[in-house]
Protein backbone atom coordinates (compact mmCIF):
# COMPACT_ATOMS: atom_id res chain seq x y z
CA UNK A 1 0.00 0.00 0.00
CA UNK A 2 3.12 2.37 0.61
CA UNK A 3 4.13 1.80 -2.99
CA UNK A 4 0.77 2.16 -4.22
CA UNK A 5 0.55 5.51 -2.14
CA UNK A 6 4.02 6.62 -3.35
CA UNK A 7 2.53 6.26 -6.66
CA UNK A 8 -0.12 8.39 -6.03
CA UNK A 9 2.29 11.01 -5.07
CA UNK A 10 4.34 10.63 -8.33
CA UNK A 11 1.28 10.47 -9.98
CA UNK A 12 0.24 13.95 -8.43
CA UNK A 13 3.39 15.68 -8.96
CA UNK A 14 2.86 15.06 -12.82
CA UNK A 15 -0.08 16.95 -13.08
CA UNK A 16 0.76 19.42 -11.15
CA UNK A 17 3.82 20.03 -13.20
CA UNK A 18 1.48 20.90 -16.02
CA UNK A 19 -1.52 22.53 -13.66
CA UNK A 20 1.20 25.13 -11.56
CA UNK A 21 1.74 26.30 -15.25
CA UNK A 22 -2.05 26.28 -16.36
CA UNK A 23 -3.26 27.62 -13.09
CA UNK A 24 -0.17 30.53 -13.41
CA UNK A 25 -0.48 31.52 -17.14
CA UNK A 26 -4.05 31.42 -17.63
CA UNK A 27 -6.17 32.14 -14.08
CA UNK A 28 -3.42 33.92 -12.26
CA UNK A 29 -1.99 35.92 -15.43
CA UNK A 30 1.05 34.64 -15.27
CA UNK A 31 1.75 36.36 -11.75
CA UNK A 32 4.31 33.75 -10.34
CA UNK A 33 4.34 35.23 -7.09
CA UNK A 34 0.81 34.21 -6.41
CA UNK A 35 0.79 30.70 -7.54
CA UNK A 36 3.86 30.03 -5.40
CA UNK A 37 2.37 31.71 -2.09
CA UNK A 38 -0.76 29.25 -3.13
CA UNK A 39 1.21 26.60 -3.87
CA UNK A 40 2.60 26.36 -0.41
CA UNK A 41 -0.69 27.71 1.48
CA UNK A 42 -1.77 24.13 -0.06
CA UNK A 43 0.71 22.29 1.34
CA UNK A 44 1.17 23.96 5.19
CA UNK A 45 -3.36 23.18 5.16
CA UNK A 46 -2.31 19.59 3.63
CA UNK A 47 0.35 19.29 6.31
CA UNK A 48 -1.75 20.56 8.53
CA UNK A 49 -4.32 17.75 8.02
CA UNK A 50 -1.96 15.35 7.64
CA UNK A 51 -0.49 16.67 11.40
CA UNK A 52 -3.44 16.74 13.22
CA UNK A 53 -6.08 14.52 12.23
CA UNK A 54 -3.99 11.72 10.94
CA UNK A 55 -2.10 10.70 14.01
CA UNK A 56 -3.12 6.82 13.99
CA UNK A 57 -3.38 4.51 10.42
CA UNK A 58 -6.95 3.97 10.72
CA UNK A 59 -8.43 6.32 7.69
CA UNK A 60 -10.01 4.66 4.57
CA UNK A 61 -7.43 4.06 1.82
CA UNK A 62 -9.00 5.98 -0.56
CA UNK A 63 -8.62 9.15 1.64
CA UNK A 64 -5.19 8.64 1.73
CA UNK A 65 -4.36 8.52 -1.53
CA UNK A 66 -6.27 11.43 -2.57
CA UNK A 67 -4.06 13.01 0.18
CA UNK A 68 -1.25 11.82 -1.71
CA UNK A 69 -1.83 13.11 -4.85
CA UNK A 70 -2.54 16.20 -3.84
CA UNK A 71 0.75 16.44 -1.20
CA UNK A 72 2.60 15.56 -4.69
CA UNK A 73 0.59 18.47 -6.62
CA UNK A 74 1.53 21.06 -4.79
CA UNK A 75 4.57 19.11 -2.58
CA UNK A 76 6.26 18.24 -6.15
CA UNK A 77 4.56 19.99 -8.74
CA UNK A 78 5.98 23.22 -8.28
CA UNK A 79 9.76 22.39 -10.03
CA UNK A 80 8.40 23.11 -13.47
CA UNK A 81 7.50 26.85 -12.73
CA UNK A 82 10.19 27.11 -10.16
CA UNK A 83 13.01 26.57 -12.85
CA UNK A 84 10.90 28.86 -15.22
CA UNK A 85 11.03 31.45 -12.37
CA UNK A 86 14.89 30.85 -11.55
CA UNK A 87 15.72 31.56 -15.75
CA UNK A 88 13.58 34.86 -15.30
CA UNK A 89 14.81 36.37 -11.90
CA UNK A 90 18.94 36.56 -13.54
CA UNK A 91 20.09 38.24 -16.71
CA UNK A 92 20.53 36.14 -19.80
CA UNK A 93 24.09 35.40 -19.43
CA UNK A 94 24.01 34.02 -15.56
CA UNK A 95 20.20 31.25 -16.50
CA UNK A 96 22.83 28.86 -16.89
CA UNK A 97 24.61 29.30 -13.47
CA UNK A 98 21.11 30.60 -12.07
CA UNK A 99 19.43 27.11 -12.77
CA UNK A 100 22.17 24.88 -11.62
CA UNK A 101 22.73 26.73 -8.12
CA UNK A 102 18.89 26.14 -7.89
CA UNK A 103 19.02 22.17 -8.75
CA UNK A 104 21.83 21.86 -6.44
CA UNK A 105 20.10 23.50 -3.19
CA UNK A 106 16.88 21.30 -4.29
CA UNK A 107 19.31 18.04 -4.80
CA UNK A 108 20.70 19.32 -1.50
CA UNK A 109 17.23 19.17 0.43
CA UNK A 110 16.25 16.22 -1.35
CA UNK A 111 19.31 14.50 0.19
CA UNK A 112 19.79 15.68 3.73
CA UNK A 113 15.51 16.00 4.62
CA UNK A 114 14.44 12.39 4.98
CA UNK A 115 17.29 11.81 7.51
CA UNK A 116 16.17 14.80 9.39
CA UNK A 117 12.16 13.43 8.90
CA UNK A 118 13.43 10.47 10.31
CA UNK A 119 15.32 11.18 13.25
CA UNK A 120 12.27 13.87 14.20
CA UNK A 121 10.12 10.53 13.95
CA UNK A 122 11.63 8.35 15.88
CA UNK A 123 12.25 10.92 18.56
CA UNK A 124 8.86 11.54 18.83
CA UNK A 125 7.05 8.40 17.47
CA UNK A 126 5.11 9.90 14.90
CA UNK A 127 5.18 11.97 11.71
CA UNK A 128 3.21 14.97 13.22
CA UNK A 129 6.09 17.44 13.85
CA UNK A 130 7.82 15.92 10.79
CA UNK A 131 4.16 16.92 8.69
CA UNK A 132 4.10 20.38 10.31
CA UNK A 133 8.17 21.10 9.89
CA UNK A 134 8.14 20.06 6.49
CA UNK A 135 4.91 22.23 5.44
CA UNK A 136 6.20 25.15 7.75
CA UNK A 137 9.32 25.23 5.51
CA UNK A 138 7.64 24.71 2.14
CA UNK A 139 5.33 27.37 3.52
CA UNK A 140 7.98 29.57 4.62
CA UNK A 141 10.04 29.06 1.28
CA UNK A 142 6.97 30.21 -0.92
CA UNK A 143 5.99 33.02 1.32
CA UNK A 144 10.22 34.49 0.71
CA UNK A 145 9.79 33.54 -2.72
CA UNK A 146 6.60 36.00 -3.00
CA UNK A 147 8.44 38.82 -0.81
CA UNK A 148 11.97 38.56 -3.03
CA UNK A 149 10.51 37.45 -7.08
CA UNK A 150 10.97 40.58 -8.92
CA UNK A 151 10.66 39.77 -13.22
CA UNK A 152 13.92 40.88 -14.82
CA UNK A 153 13.12 41.85 -18.37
Amino acid sequence: MAGIGFAFVQFGSFFGRVGWGIICDKLLKANKRKTFLYIGLIFLSLSLILCLFFRNYRHPIGVIFLLSFFIGFSGRGWTGLYLASVAETVKENDVGIATGFSLLFMRLGAMFMPPVVGYITDLKGAYNLSWFLLGLIMFLTSLIQYITYQRIS
